[in-house]
């Protein structure tokens, strides 16, 4: 393996493959371009990885290797800088969600976890035309969601209803009250 630190090369293969706006400034410095030699392996399975390869030029031979030393080819890859960034913004995403998930539930009071709940299923600012009513069959997953027990969110339920906030009424929950709502959620709405 061969390290180039030609960092304008590197600059314009990340141009020419679009993925010069996937990694910040701070990242950058940080980015190598690297020439592997024909049948030099790059990484082998079971093998903690130091580091993240992106195939800009060539071909890689992806395959197992039996306890007996035998080699089975599982396939040949060319690398899509497409799917990289794709692969890189969905799970950015996944994980930015479930971080901002996992502190609300454990920061907030259900009775603002609750009200962010409602306020995010049962209104679209974008369709003012949307009906402000939730089906009660998804509370128990919506206590869930909310990481509380089903008689605990019952009871805030109760609370909500008494203040004006929602009603039950055949079978659904409708939204009162969404100002209100919005107070008791302040900033903090599910999205």
């Amino acid at each position: 393996m061969r390290e180039w630190q030609d960092h304008e090369l590197v600059e314009q293969y990340l141009r020419a493959h679009n993925i010069d706006t996937v990694w910040n400034e701070q990242i950058k410095p940080h980015i190598s371009l690297y020439d592997f030699e024909l049948g030099e392996l790059i990484c082998s399975q079971g093998e903690s990885a130091a580091m993240l390869y992106v195939l800009v030029r060539g071909k890689v031979k992806v395959y197992t290797t039996s306890v007996e030393g035998k080699t089975l080819i599982l396939s040949f890859k060319t690398f899509d800088p497409a799917l990289l960034q794709f692969l890189l913004e969905h799970i950015t995403m996944k994980f930015y969600a479930k971080s901002h998930s996992l502190s609300f539930n454990l920061l907030y009071p259900v009775e603002v976890r609750m009200a962010s709940y409602l306020l995010s299923v049962s209104f679209d600012e974008a369709d003012t035309m949307l009906e402000k009513k939730l089906s009660t069959a998804d509370l128990m997953d919506a206590a869930s969601l909310l990481g509380t027990s089903y008689r605990h969110f019952n009871r805030v339920l109760q609370q909500f209803c008494a203040s004006g906030l929602v009603e039950r009424k055949n079978g659904f929950l409708l939204v009162k009250d969404h100002q209100g709502l919005r107070e008791l959620a302040g900033q903090n709405i599910y999205e």
